[in-house]
């Protein structure tokens, strides 16, 4: 395994987690006061930034050479809270 292949599965883990806690919580509260095509607009579009930003992660990840990356401390705690969060709403 390389040096960054540990950050591309928590990156992976956390786009999981947020996809199913933003869509789980999108059909409870938003999808019945939208009409069908509405719902699929506003799932679309939501995978869509996901996807494009996580990408963009990705990216940044695999432009690191495995012995010059920097991992910014404020960023790992933002992402450890996040992962907290959705942890407590999986619960």
């Amino acid at each position: 395994m390389t040096g960054v292949e540990p950050l591309r599965r928590l990156l992976t883990l956390q786009r999981r987690r947020l996809i199913g806690t933003f869509l789980g919580y999108a059909e409870l509260k938003v999808y019945p006061n939208l009409t069908q095509e509405q719902q699929d607009e506003f799932r679309t579009e939501f995978l869509d930034a996901v996807g494009a930003y996580h990408e963009l992660m990705l990216d940044i990840v695999q432009a690191n050479d495995e012995e010059t990356v920097i991992i910014n401390p404020e960023a790992m705690a933002l992402l450890r809270d996040i992962r907290a969060d959705l942890r407590r709403r999986e619960g």
